[in-house]
């Protein structure tokens, strides 16, 4: 018998939902029914089993509701906040996707800050991975 779905639950997570984990280069990852699959579709058994055990930490990505602000990086390393709404939902799933939607913009740390410029200027300049 699977008990992903267990585990899901202990983690706080649902099977499919995308995640980050905390240091990792992998990111994002899933929980499925075979395992916790990264990026890559790569499977992480010891990566799970770390989580399980508290040494690891899930890092779950801001999606403000409609009507909610949100806080997040230009190309200049500026902070703004953007409202969605039901008409902007490409643009949310945009910022959301990339990793720069945050619910505060305390959560915005230089080397946060520095990561998205740089993570911009290579998509930018084509370099999309």
């Amino acid at each position: 018998m699977n008990k992903m779905k267990g585990i899901a639950k202990l983690l706080g997570v649902q099977i499919g939902e995308r995640f980050d984990i905390k240091g990792s280069h992998n990111n994002p990852y899933v929980l499925s029914l075979d395992g916790l699959i990264d990026i890559n579709n790569n499977i992480h058994c010891s990566l799970l089993g770390d989580l399980l055990w508290g040494k690891g930490e899930i890092v779950k990505k801001f999606i403000p509701e409609d009507g909610e602000e949100c806080y997040y990086v230009d190309a200049t390393g500026h902070r703004y906040t953007i409202k969605f709404d039901h008409s902007t939902a490409e643009v949310k799933a945009c910022f959301v996707y990339f990793g720069n939607c945050f619910k505060t913009k305390e959560e915005i740390t230089p080397e946060i800050r520095q990561a998205i410029v740089d993570k911009i200027k290579k998509t930018l300049a084509g370099d999309i991975k």
